[in-house]
């Protein structure tokens, strides 16, 4: 409910609502994670005036609701309504922002565990079967990778990737944190300003990647070994029930206009783009039991939308897979903006 708006009031109100959705913001915490995320539909549009007001007051004595009371527009006044905001959309320059959909192929197993679903296991099936770990479900009954699980792989391999081009903590080059305008005399590394740090945002947003229903599920025994003996510890056989390599889809979005109000956004980018290499090329593991052998995923883009001027003044859509070993399907566009990304990290790192 409004007070006191006009019609361009209300347009500006109902296009707000519409780049809530289509901009992917997010109400509450975790945005960075996927959690949040809103549709928004409009289903009426209703009005009352001074008169209407008064109307309202003399016929009911105010003891009906008065957001039950709200004539309902014409639909002449609707349309005229809506036509503000077709033409407030016009005005709105595209956001500047780099937004992937990703498939992730596992060629192991997979598991994130969930306590409650290893409990549910174990109670429902054979009793001398005891299941400690079990993977977590998401809609659907779907098995899940959290978007924030992945986001601090990410994180992890970028730190690993800055720290290898200048492993010495004293003279790798850091730059003003936000709270600097505060007094404080912080300074945030290259993958802080990517992935956040107290004072500052994250400016990488990564969904939930999700398997397909009914997905298989594979159980596969262990015997926990006494750390001081070096045999079984006791009646410590165990399962484990992991996803059988799964196909996952989600989606990561970088927030280029945040990284555009930092003095080396562009050196970001390029660790973040070398960081999103690695992953698609299968040198990240994510999830449970990587010293298994778990959790090993190679990846492909199915369809990136870039959006940063002057590079490109409009989203240009693209694919690529990097088992292909080309950039055909890459248009000229976004490969020159990656190479200048990525230029501009060494670069950075030289100069320190």
């Amino acid at each position: 409910i409004g007070h006191n708006l006009d019609d361009d009031d209300v347009a500006l109100l109902l296009l707000g609502f519409e780049l809530l959705e289509s901009e992917n913001r997010s109400l509450g915490g975790f945005g960075t994670s996927g959690h949040g995320s809103v549709i928004w539909q409009r289903t009426a549009l209703s009005c009352l005036d001074r008169g209407g007001v008064a109307e309202w007051l003399r016929q009911s004595g105010a003891e009906a609701p008065l957001d039950r009371s709200l004539p309902k527009l014409s639909i002449d006044a609707v349309k005229a309504i809506v036509g503000r905001v077709d033409a407030l959309r016009g005005e709105l320059l595209p956001r500047p922002e780099l937004a992937l959909e990703l498939r992730l192929q596992f060629v192991s197993p997979f598991l994130v565990n969930e306590p409650r679903e290893a409990e549910k296991a174990s109670g429902s099936e054979d009793k001398d079967k005891h299941i400690q770990l079990a993977p977590r479900l998401g809609e659907a009954g779907r098995p899940v990778l959290p978007g924030r699980s992945l986001r601090g792989a990410l994180r992890a391999r970028a730190q690993r990737i800055a720290r290898t081009l200048y492993p010495d903590d004293r003279t790798r080059p850091k730059f003003k944190g936000i709270s600097q305008a505060h007094g404080h005399d912080d300074e945030l590394e290259l993958w802080e300003w990517l992935f956040g740090s107290p004072g500052w945002k994250a400016a990488v947003t990564v969904t939930d990647f999700l398997a397909p229903p009914n997905a298989p599920t594979r159980d596969q025994e262990f015997v926990a070994i006494d750390r001081f003996t070096g045999g079984v510890a006791g009646p410590r056989k165990y399962t484990i029930r992991t996803v059988a390599e799964p196909v996952m889809k989600g989606s990561l979005r970088v927030d280029l206009c945040r990284l555009s109000t930092v003095a080396d956004g562009s050196a970001a980018l390029g660790l973040l783009l070398l960081t999103l290499k690695d992953l698609l090329e299968g040198d990240i593991t994510v999830g449970y039991g990587a010293a298994k052998g778990f959790g090993v995923c190679t990846g492909t883009i199915k369809k990136g939308s870039l959006c940063d001027p002057p590079c490109a003044h409009e989203p240009v859509v693209f694919a690529w897979d990097p088992r292909s070993g080309n950039y055909e399907s890459v248009p000229q566009a976004v490969q020159t903006w990656m190479r200048n990304a990525v230029s501009a990290l060494r670069k950075n790192f030289k100069a320190s």
